[in-house]
C-alpha cells in the first residue's frame, strides 16, 4: 500500500506542470506510514479531477480503471515493489513503541477505527459533509444551492482514498508482507458489497457491512465456493428488499409492525 502511493504520482498526467512537480514531491517519502494516507489522498484527489467535473457521472469506472492500471505497474516495477512477489513490512511502531504482539496489534487497530469513525460522523455533520449528502441526494439541486459539484466530488474521492490508505497500512504491519495482488479487483468488489449490503451513504451501515462480509466467509469456509454464493445472493436480496442496507432492517420492521397494528385497528373499528 506505501509503494502504489508512489506509483500513483507516476500517472499523474492531467494537471499542470507546476502542480505536478509538487505533487511528486510531497509523493517522493510515501514509504513513511506515518504519511502514506495523506499520500494516497493527494494522489487520487489530483486524478480524480478529470472525472469529477458535473457533467460526468463516471468517478467509480475511472477510478476502478486507475486501480487496475497501478496494479499492472506495480506488479512490473520490481525495484519500488518487489513485484510479483512483493516485499516485507516492517512491525508497526509508533514513538518507538513496537506493536509486536497480536494484542498491541489489536489495541492500535481499534483506537485508528475509533478515530476515523468519529472524523466520518462529526464531518457528515459539518458544512462540507451536508455538501456531500446535497450532492449525493440529487446533483441538480445541489448545483442550485451554489454547491460546487466538482470540488465536492473529488473531495468525497480523495477522502474514501485516505481511508483506504490507513486500512493497506494496516494490513501490510497486520501480515508483514504486501505485494500488488493483495489489493485486486476481487478486493474493490467486496468492498463494494459490503457498503450495499450495509447502506449506503451510512457510517454504521459501513461498519455492519463490513463486520458482515468479514465474518461470512470464516462461518461458511468448510464449504467450497458458498461464501462467495451466500455473498452475491445477499447483495441481491439486500438490492431487492432493503434498498437502504441492513442497518434499515430496524426501522423496516418497526414500520411494519406499525403497519400491522394500524390494519388490526382498523379492522376492530370496523367490527
Amino acid at each position: 500500500a506505501e509503494a502504489l502511493a508512489d506509483v500513483a504520482a507516476v500517472l499523474i498526467v492531467d494537471v499542470p506542470d507546476r502542480q505536478r512537480r509538487v505533487i511528486l514531491v510531497a509523493l517522493g517519502d510515501a514509504r513513511d506510514e506515518r504519511r502514506c494516507g495523506l499520500h494516497v489522498r493527494l494522489a487520487v484527489q489530483t486524478v480524480g479531477l478529470t472525472p469529477a467535473r458535473p457533467q460526468r457521472d463516471a468517478v467509480g469506472g475511472d477510478g476502478q480503471a486507475f486501480g487496475v492500471a497501478v496494479g499492472q505497474l506495480s506488479a512490473s516495477w520490481d525495484k519500488l515493489t518487489g513485484g510479483y512477489q512483493g516485499m516485507k513490512a516492517p512491525v508497526a511502531a509508533i514513538l518507538g513503541f513496537r506493536f509486536d504482539t497480536d494484542l498491541k496489534y489489536y489495541y492500535l487497530v481499534l483506537v485508528l477505527t475509533w478515530l476515523l469513525v468519529e472524523g466520518a460522523r462529526n464531518m457528515l455533520r459539518s458544512r462540507p459533509g451536508r455538501a456531500l449528502m446535497a450532492v449525493r441526494d440529487s446533483e441538480v439541486a445541489a448545483q442550485a444551492m451554489g454547491i460546487n459539484l466538482a470540488k465536492y466530488k473529488v473531495t468525497a474521492f480523495a477522502v474514501s482514498a485516505f481511508y483506504a490508505g490507513v486500512a493497506g497500512v494496516l494490513h501490510a504491519h497486520l501480515t508483514r508482507y504486501v505485494s500488488p495482488y493483495d489489493f485486486n479487483m476481487g478486493v474493490s468488489m467486496t468492498l463494494l458489497s459490503a457498503i450495499v449490503v450495509g447502506g449506503l451513504g451510512s457510517v454504521p451501515g459501513s461498519i455492519l457491512g463490513a463486520v458482515f462480509m468479514t465474518i461470512l466467509p470464516h462461518v461458511f469456509s468448510r464449504v467450497k465456493n458458498l461464501p462467495l454464493i451466500l455473498a452475491g445472493l445477499s447483495l441481491i436480496l439486500v438490492v431487492l428488499f432493503l434498498p437502504y442496507g441492513l442497518v434499515s432492517l430496524p426501522w423496516k420492521i418497526k414500520s411494519a409492525a406499525l403497519g400491522a397494528r394500524a390494519r388490526r385497528a382498523t379492522k376492530s373499528g370496523n367490527a
